[in-house]
């Protein structure tokens, strides 16, 4: 807000010299310049009000920026989801290339400051196809070792359908 109120002081200020450089020495010039002038105190005055109401309040710290940034917790939302759609997508991969095709996960979680908080792993294995060696196995078993390895979640937050 402050910054954007320099800009228009310093934009009216530099307007005002170009047209007093550009009109002649008469008396519609003496106007024009007083219009200005005008202008400048206006352009000043008017955002002062709102400064009284709402606090002179810079951050506290002598700064004139202020550096609160409100954080969109639906923005928020969306980049969670993408990134465990990612992880998910990861953990797909990686059991493909070990031969278990046809699973898809689901993992239910945050991240905060850089790591992730997984509160739930939902894997549908209603349409696995498994390689030849992995055909007398436990899958239920083995599909929770193996994302319990690969997402470093504990075993029981991993549910198999």
């Amino acid at each position: 807000m402050i910054l954007a109120w320099l800009l228009s002081i310093l934009g009216i200020a530099v307007i005002g010299t170009l047209v007093e450089l550009i009109l002649p020495t008469h008396r519609i010039s003496k106007f024009i310049k007083s219009v200005f002038r005008t202008m400048v105190v206006l352009v000043i005055i008017l955002p002062l009000p709102g400064l009284f109401r709402n606090g002179f309040d810079f951050m506290g710290d002598g700064s004139i920026f202020d550096n609160n940034v409100n954080l969109d917790e639906n923005f928020l939302q969306f980049m969670d989801n993408l990134r465990m759609r990612n992880l998910a997508m990861g953990a797909e991969r990686q059991l493909q290339e070990e031969g278990i095709t046809g699973i898809q996960i689901d993992i239910t979680g945050r991240w905060r400051n850089n790591n992730v908080e997984i509160s739930l792993v939902t894997v549908n294995v209603s349409n696995i196809v498994m390689s030849d060696e992995l055909m007398n196995i436990n899958i239920n078993e083995h599909m929770r070792t193996r994302l319990s390895e690969l997402l470093f979640v504990d075993r029981t937050l991993i549910i198999i359908i």
